[in-house]
């Protein structure tokens, strides 16, 4: 919980640095922030860890090495994409609002928000419809990194000793997203809180519990 409140709070006050942060990523390349080779290159890898695919992969390491019971694998793979998939439920029936790359940095950070409710109140199905295929309108939160909080709380419930690393791997995640062009910090902060709070609630599912239960016996 005090995880989850820390991550709302940071995603409140990103909103007055979004844009200064974001303007360093996106535009020619010659005029972006360039990292340096090994620190670009780790973030760029970390996106694994928020990806469907490299939660898939994980899962199957999971499966391969832990020999407690094959219903451990299940347990990253459920946390993961079910954050993830909610998140974008959550896009949806939420707000729209255009990504870094997409938006002009000579505008407020407000004005990268758009219709209340997308789905819904976008004027019709055709335009709905636009809504959904067009990417560069689903910004907040972010469904990455929600996904990558999800992978940690799943993680962390197998393996407790490793939660700081899953929870250090989560953030890289989402600093490539940042660094991607991808989405705003405030997107990200919200994203793993989403994230968080979707996985933690979950964990207190019967069939959670029952899965973790049963796997740890056998």
């Amino acid at each position: 919980m005090v995880v989850f409140i820390l991550l709302i709070v940071c995603g409140g006050l990103c909103f007055t640095i979004d844009v200064g942060v974001s303007s360093n990523f996106v535009g020619e390349k010659e005029n972006r922030l360039h990292l340096p080779g090994e620190l670009s290159t780790l973030i760029a890898l970390s996106e694994t860890f928020a990806h469907g695919i490299g939660v898939i992969f994980i899962s199957l390491a999971v499966l391969a090495v832990d020999r407690r019971s094959w219903k451990l694998s299940l347990i990253p793979v459920i946390f993961a994409l079910g954050s993830g998939i909610f998140t974008n439920a959550v896009k949806a029936l939420g707000v729209s609002r255009t990504r870094p790359k997409a938006f002009d940095m000579d505008l407020n950070v407000w004005d990268s928000f758009h219709n209340f409710v997308p789905l819904l109140n976008s004027g019709g199905w055709d335009q709905a419809k636009e809504f959904l295929n067009n990417s560069n309108l689903h910004s907040f939160p972010s469904a990455h990194a929600a996904t990558a909080a999800g992978l940690w709380v799943g993680l962390s419930a197998l393996y407790p000793q490793g939660r700081w690393y899953f929870a250090v791997l989560a953030v890289l995640s989402g600093l490539q997203r940042i660094e991607s062009g991808s989405h705003f910090p405030s997107d990200v902060c919200f994203g793993l809180a989403v994230g968080l709070m979707f996985a933690t609630l979950l964990l207190q599912t019967r069939i959670s519990q029952s899965i973790l239960k049963l796997a740890k016996n056998d």
